[in-house]
């Protein structure tokens, strides 16, 4: 008599299993004895998962049969595999604040068929945002057993904004003693829709400058430069006071010089002045000189500026003489001035030599540096023909060189860079 019982087999880890020809027999007997047991299916794979009907045929010594069936269940509970490719860091695109990123997709394997997804995250070839993104892929198979794996794709804004300013001698005022100035600027940066604007007014020969304002994207400001002082027009309703508090809530700040700049109290609520309490302070200053820089400085750290030096024309001073243009957005290789003065290595890390001309004879030499601080001062002889400046202590940075010789004035920028 074949007696059957039902049996569940699992599937290795190359996709199959088999059974022994007596693995569903369950007791089966005969009076004279068993002699053999045959069981039709013996060997499962991927294709034959799930509930399987076998025959077992029973023999006995005399050569009489009797058969039974039973299920065999088939089951796979193998954990398929994944490998995710390392985190991607890349820059953004340039111009965007984002960045189309490639890369190869995971693929899953298992014993028997999986099927691979992206189960969170943008894909291969999608245009990643700046920031982290982690994508997640999920490998599955028939069975329901799963796996899954992670990476980043970090996208870095190393873009600075673009800053774009202009200078303009408006006319003479204060009885003709003091000079007007208006400036206008506007950021713009591929991801910050509003970048911060720290614009600075410094006086040449201080090493410290002072930083007039601070103010956010799409300003204009007005500013008088006389002998001894500087006054502001503060823009926007409210005057004076509403400026000021809105530039402490941007950050702004007021650094006092040694010589002690404060703010004043004018009879006009719109404007603002910085006056030197020490009216000798100013006799450091050559030709009664300033910088305005522009320095945008997004979200992510990036930062450029632009910048312009103006010389006091009312009052006596030079009515002819034309505002420079100090922009620093100037190529890295080497840069030549229309008067022939020349600059190189530009950019360097350790030494930058200036090679003088005809159009130079005495007078002196200055390194301002992007806040218009004075870090390098030497003066020039008469028949010099090389300056060498040891720079391998300066920050790495934009740096405005100045010679002051026979009442010109003469400017070159250089950049030092840090060389690994």
């Amino acid at each position: 008599v074949a007696s059957c019982q039902n049996i569940t087999v699992q599937l290795d880890a190359n996709g199959q299993a088999s059974i022994s020809e007596d693995a569903v027999n369950d007791g089966s007997s005969d009076a004279c004895g068993i002699l053999s047991y045959d069981t039709d299916i013996t060997s499962f794979d991927c294709n034959t998962l799930g509930d399987i009907m076998v025959t077992l045929t029973v023999e006995d010594v005399n050569g009489n049969t009797n058969q039974c069936t039973a299920t065999v269940t088939v089951v796979d509970e193998v954990i398929p595999a994944i490998n995710c490719p390392s985190d991607i860091i890349v820059s953004a695109d340039p111009g965007l604040c984002s960045a189309i990123v490639n890369y190869t997709a995971p693929v899953g394997t298992d014993n028997c068929e999986a099927t691979t997804t992206l189960t969170s995250g943008l894909g291969s070839g999608s245009t990643f945002p700046v920031g982290t993104t982690t994508e997640t892929y999920t490998v599955t198979d028939g069975s329901g057993n799963t796996a899954s794996c992670s990476f980043t794709v970090t996208v870095n804004d190393t873009e600075a904004p673009e800053v774009t300013s202009d200078l303009f001698f408006l006319n003479c005022v204060d009885d003709e003693n003091s000079d007007l100035y208006e400036v206008d600027f506007t950021v713009t940066d591929n991801c910050d829709n509003n970048p911060t604007v720290l614009s600075v007014i410094t006086i040449p020969y201080i090493d410290d400058p002072t930083m007039i304002f601070k103010k956010k994207n799409k300003k204009k400001l007005k500013f008088n430069l006389s002998n001894n002082k500087i006054t502001v027009e503060a823009p926007g309703v409210g005057g004076a006071e509403a400026w000021w508090e809105q530039i402490e809530e941007d950050g702004g700040v007021v650094v006092a010089l040694e010589q002690q700049l404060n703010l004043t109290e004018p009879d006009d609520p719109d404007k603002v002045i910085f006056k030197f309490d020490n009216s000798e302070a100013l006799t450091k200053v050559f030709d009664n000189t300033l910088t305005l820089m522009v320095t945008a400085e997004d979200i992510s750290g990036n930062s450029t500026s632009d910048s312009y030096t103006a010389t006091q024309q009312c009052g006596g001073g030079d009515q002819n003489q034309s505002m420079i243009d100090n922009n620093p957005q100037i190529p890295v290789e080497n840069t030549l001035a229309v008067n022939g003065l020349k600059v190189f290595p530009n950019p360097t890390s350790d030494f930058v030599n200036v090679q003088l001309n005809e159009h130079v004879n005495e007078g002196e030499l200055q390194v301002f540096d992007q806040l218009g601080r004075l870090v390098f001062q030497d003066n020039i002889f008469k028949e010099e023909t090389l300056k060498t400046i040891p720079v391998h202590q300066f920050p790495e940075g934009i740096y405005t060189l100045i010679i002051l010789s026979d009442n010109q004035r003469l400017t070159e920028k250089f950049i030092v860079q840090k060389f690994n």
